[in-house]
């Protein structure tokens, strides 16, 4: 027979500091069964709290004024709950203010708000740090970690022919009203635009906008490598930024700063070389070029060829590099990554030397490329 706590075993909880009770929380006005097992300690009940089933609740957590709990589940240390939940599976440190049903909720969510806003999540498992602020559905769905889900986002289980379950990765931006079809697989740090509906699986790092694409079809609806999760920012580029250039800048990042929060305050601080841009900003707007511009570093493309300098190359001289190159050679992109083979630049290629040593060389490039070699 299931039993409710009264005064005799709620003042032990009290005294034990277990329990702690929130304005004026007691045996009349909550109903706490029994088989509920409270595990640590400073766990804070408000009034009209209804614990029914095998519950663990872990030290730390607050279970909210109207809160209802049912099933076989547990309650993570440090939790806020604020919500009807059964069958919970909530890891630490949540806040949890929408519907969950049968679903893994991992540490340090957020469903749904104080203000009002009620998601529900249905036969789900969600990542650490998934955030789910607003009104939206989600159900029979695995979401990685870190993903963001917007207002009015719906992930179905059903694609018109049977219920599937749908994967997105971690580290994903689904846009205000994204429509997401059952059984769709989406891969990580994507960033699904407002009003996209996805009927299809999506590479990592893609830009998705199918809104956009019915308006203009000229553009398409996916742009590869044109979205980055970067500390704590879904970023959607105009150019793109491969896998090399990222690694590249977190390799900078890591050694000019010495913790993630210098680096986070860097990335929105307006940069005087830049014009006041910040370099998320400059990243946005000019790819992957800006992944060198910002540490002041400069792209260039010389027949086909990039080529990073610290000062830049001038339009004028590149121009009139690349004239003079046409007319003393007959293939200037090979002969620019071909090595001299004597002179004080032996072993060096005309694109090294423009690295090294900047446009002050095209003079002597332009007479090295009418004598074939190094005068």
């Amino acid at each position: 027979m299931v039993k409710r706590l009264w005064w005799a075993e709620w003042e032990k909880l009290v005294g034990e500091g277990t329990l702690v009770p929130v304005y004026g929380a007691s045996p009349e006005n909550c109903h706490i069964e029994d088989s509920v097992i409270f595990f640590g300690t400073n766990i804070k009940i408000y009034r009209n709290v209804i614990i029914a089933g095998r519950i663990t609740l872990a030290g730390e957590c607050v279970i909210e004024d109207g809160s209802r709990i049912e099933g076989d589940g547990y309650i993570g240390f440090g939790s806020r709950i604020g919500c009807k939940i059964k069958d919970p599976k909530i890891g630490k440190f949540c806040k949890i203010y929408g519907a969950i049903v049968d679903s893994v909720i991992s540490d340090w969510c957020e469903i749904g708000s104080t203000e009002g806003e009620r998601p529900a999540i249905k036969r789900s498992f969600l990542g650490q740090g998934v955030t789910a602020k607003h009104f939206c559905g989600v159900r029979d769905a695995e979401i990685g970690a870190l993903t963001n889900i917007s207002e009015k986002v719906s992930v179905a289980n059903y694609d018109g022919v049977s219920k599937q379950k749908t994967k997105i990765g971690a580290m994903c931006m689904l846009g205000i009203n994204v429509n997401i079809m059952g059984g769709v697989e989406i891969g990580d740090e994507c960033f699904i635009a407002d009003g996209s509906r996805v009927d299809h699986n999506i590479p990592d790092r893609t830009y998705f906008n199918s809104a956009k694409a019915l308006k203009y079809p000229q553009l398409g609806a996916h742009r590869d490598s044109c979205a980055w999760y970067l500390f704590g920012n879904y970023l959607k580029l105009d150019s793109a930024i491969g896998p090399g250039d990222r690694d590249y800048f977190l390799k900078m990042l890591k050694e000019k700063f010495g913790s993630d929060e210098e680096i986070k305050m860097w990335l929105t601080t307006p940069l005087d070389r830049m014009a006041g841009r910040t370099p998320l900003k400059c990243l946005c707007r000019d790819g992957y070029r800006a992944v060198y511009n910002v540490f002041g570093e400069y792209v260039d493309k010389i027949f086909g060829h990039e080529i990073i300098t610290k000062r830049g190359i001038s339009r004028e001289k590149k121009k009139l590099l690349e004239s003079e190159l046409k007319n003393n050679l007959d293939n200037p992109h090979l002969w620019m990554a071909t090595s001299f083979s004597n002179g004080i630049f032996a072993g060096f290629t005309p694109l090294e030397i423009l690295k090294m040593e900047g446009e002050c060389m095209i003079p002597l490039l332009i007479k090295w490329s009418k004598a074939k070699s190094i005068i």
